[in-house]
C-alpha cells in the first residue's frame, strides 16, 4: 500500500477500516483500489470495505470478527445496533463456542428480520431504547447482548458469558433478573433463564465456570466462590471452589503461576505448596482439577467423591 499519510490517518480513526467511499474521497479510483485487492494488499473485509492486509494477518479471531462489525456499522449506521455475539466480542466478554461466521445486527428501524449474506439482521421490539455508543459504534447494552446470547447458545458458553459479564461489572444478577423479565416476549431468549439461575459473578474464568457447570452436572452441590482463608498467621488464600460441608477446596487448573515477575518456577511451586499446607493444616482437603478432568466426567466424578472421602477422614483431625 502507498506511504500515504491521508490514509493513514483515515485508517486509525476508523480503527482499520476504509470503505470504497473513503478511498474515493482520498483519490484512489476503482482500477487502483482493485490493484491493491489484487495484490494482497488490501483485505475485502466485506462488500465495499477493505483492511490493509498487515493488520489483518495480525488480527486474532476476535480482532477480525470486530473489523467485520466495523464495517457493517459504518454501512448501515444508526439504523442498527451490534447484538448478539457480534457485540459480546465488543465488550470483551467470552467466545468460547460462540459461532463467529455471520456479524449479528439489531434493527432499530422498521426493518424486518433476515441474513444477507454474512450478516444476521435481527428485530426485537423497544430495542432501540436499549442503545450505547461503544468505540463510536451502536451497541445493545451489556444486560440485552449477555441475555440474549444465553438464550440462543448451550447452557456452558451461555453461563461463562453471563459470568464474566458480572465479573467485569457490566451488569448484576439483579439487573439481569430485571431485563429478563422485559425480554421474556424477545425472540430465541428462551433459553436464558435457566442459564441465568446458574450464573454467578465470583467465578474468574471460563474454566472455573465451566467446571462449576460440569460439577452441577454430575450432581454434586453449588460450592461457594472465591473464599478466603486464615490461620493464626493472617490471611493467607483465596481458593476458587469450597464445599463448607465437605470441608473441600477446588483450585481449576492451578493455581500456580509459572514465570511470574522476579520468581523463579521453583520458588513459585514451592510457595504454592506452603499454602496448600496451611489448608491441610485447617483440617481441609484440597483437589487440583484441570481441563482435562473436564473432558472425562466419569474420572471427573471418582476423583471428587475419593478427594469427599479423604476431606471426611481430615475432619476429626480439625475438632
Amino acid at each position: 500500500m502507498d506511504n500515504d499519510p491521508v490514509l493513514t490517518e483515515k485508517l486509525q480513526a476508523q480503527h482499520g477500516i476504509l470503505t470504497r467511499a473513503d478511498a474515493l474521497a482520498l483519490g484512489y479510483d476503482d482500477p487502483r483500489i482493485s490493484a491493491f485487492i489484487r495484490t494482497g494488499q488490501w483485505r475485502v473485509v466485506r462488500r465495499g470495505a477493505y483492511v490493509p492486509a498487515t493488520t489483518w494477518d495480525a488480527s486474532s479471531e476476535r480482532e477480525r470478527h470486530l473489523l467485520k462489525v466495523r464495517a457493517v456499522s459504518l454501512k448501515l449506521g444508526d439504523r442498527v445496533a451490534i447484538s448478539h455475539q457480534s457485540a459480546v466480542a465488543v465488550y470483551g466478554l467470552p467466545l468460547d463456542g460462540l459461532d463467529l461466521r455471520q456479524v449479528h445486527i439489531t434493527r432499530t428501524d422498521a426493518c424486518r428480520a433476515r441474513v444477507v449474506g454474512a450478516v444476521h439482521h435481527h428485530v426485537a421490539r423497544g430495542s432501540a431504547q436499549l442503545v450505547r455508543l461503544v468505540d463510536g459504534m451502536r451497541v445493545l447494552d451489556p444486560a440485552t447482548v449477555v441475555l440474549e446470547v444465553a438464550g440462543a447458545i448451550g447452557l456452558f458458553p451461555a453461563v461463562s458469558v453471563l459470568d464474566a459479564a458480572i465479573q467485569h461489572e457490566y451488569v448484576d444478577l439483579d439487573a439481569l433478573n430485571a431485563r429478563m423479565a422485559q425480554m421474556r416476549t424477545w425472540p430465541g431468549v428462551s433459553g436464558a433463564p435457566r442459564a441465568l439461575a446458574l450464573a454467578n459473578g465470583k467465578a474468574e474464568s471460563v474454566g472455573e465456570s465451566h467446571c462449576r457447570l460440569t460439577l452441577y452436572k454430575l450432581g454434586f452441590p453449588a460450592p461457594q466462590l472465591q473464599v478466603v482463608f486464615a490461620d493464626g498467621r493472617g490471611k493467607f488464600a483465596r481458593v476458587d471452589m469450597y464445599w463448607p460441608e465437605f470441608g473441600l477446596i477446588l483450585e481449576f487448573d492451578g493455581r500456580v503461576k509459572y514465570g511470574r515477575v522476579g520468581e523463579t518456577t521453583a520458588q513459585t511451586v514451592f510457595d504454592e505448596k506452603v499454602r496448600e499446607d496451611r489448608l491441610r493444616a485447617l483440617g481441609l482437603e484440597v483437589v487440583r482439577v484441570l481441563w482435562d478432568h473436564l473432558l472425562r466426567p466419569n474420572e471427573l466424578r471418582a476423583m471428587m467423591n475419593a478427594a469427599i472421602a479423604r476431606a471426611q477422614l481430615r475432619r476429626p483431625a480439625a475438632s
